[in-house]
């Protein structure tokens, strides 16, 4: 039911004033106070929510600033950021065959290194041993990152599975869009498309030129 009139006014100013927040109670003030949740076009987050509120609610035409709830409010995730460069991928995977590591270095503007390492500890440190490497072009690397949506697995913990006695551990840290990194772990228990992306780089180390 909608609240109208002063008091509508004085709870919303209220919360906005001396509370900060979530999107979903932004969206529901919004809501309150307008009556009405259409006219949706604008993606609010963050302290940027606050100031849109607050012109509404101080006499800004509510006409000039779209609203709609954070995407994460429903359960969908935030939109693909695209990765335009990157300097270095590293992926740790350890099971009962052993530890290994992948990793891409763009050596320059135009090519990425290919680099895959067994571990091995020699009772003071691991030690990388390589096993193989490729190289590819920069671009070829850049569509892969972005075809797989990598930057959707920052954050990504990902819980050893219920009734599963063993299985791959992993690590992956991406270096990417001059100062952004992004970082993602788990025991067998994968981000989407990680498997894919192991595929592409053992293809890429078998086929070398």
């Amino acid at each position: 039911m909608r609240l109208t009139g002063i008091m509508s006014t004085i709870i919303c100013k209220f919360f906005v004033s001396y509370v900060t927040p979530s999107p979903r109670i932004l969206f529901l003030l919004y809501t309150i106070y307008s009556g009405s949740s259409q006219d949706i076009g604008y993606n609010i987050s963050g302290a940027a929510n606050i100031r849109i509120i607050r012109k509404i609610l101080y006499g800004s035409h509510i006409s000039q600033v779209l609203i709609t709830p954070d995407k994460e409010m429903f359960g969908r995730k935030p939109e693909k950021t695209d990765i335009d460069s990157f300097t270095n991928i590293l992926i740790r995977e350890s099971h009962m065959r052993g530890t290994y590591e992948y990793e891409v270095s763009a050596t320059d503007k135009d090519f990425a290194d290919i680099s895959f390492y067994s571990v091995r500890y020699d009772g003071k440190e691991d030690k990388r041993i390589p096993e193989g490497s490729a190289r590819i072009p920069v671009d070829e690397m850049l569509k892969i990152l972005n075809d797989f949506n990598i930057f959707s697995w920052n954050g990504f913990k990902g819980k050893h599975p219920r009734g599963v006695l063993d299985g791959t551990m992993f690590r992956f840290e991406a270096a990417v869009n001059e100062d952004c990194k992004i970082t993602a772990e788990g025991s067998e228990n994968f981000p989407d498309h990680y498997k894919d992306l192991i595929r592409f780089l053992c293809e890429k180390l078998r086929n070398k030129d």
